[in-house]
């Protein structure tokens, strides 16, 4: 894993379910697409990285789905 993008990720809060979380995993999801330039498919094992401190955690499935999402956003890569 690239190490800019493990630091990018320690400096980010946790989700919490109730407090905004949904907003900020998919924040966390579009930069990892769009400013870091990977596919969902490369981004996934940062967004697992980054799911294990949230509250509640996110599943597989919900993760995949606010990468697609993300990738679906307009914008330079």
């Amino acid at each position: 894993m690239r190490r800019s993008i493990l630091k990018y990720l320690d400096k980010m809060p946790a989700a919490v379910s109730g407090c905004g979380g949904h907003n900020q995993t998919f924040a966390v999801a579009c930069r990892l697409v769009l400013s870091f330039g990977l596919c969902p498919h490369e981004a996934m094992p940062y967004m697992r990285y980054y799911n294990q401190r949230c509250k509640p955690a996110w599943s597989e499935r919900e993760l995949a789905h606010k990468l697609a999402d993300a990738n679906k956003q307009g914008g330079i890569r």
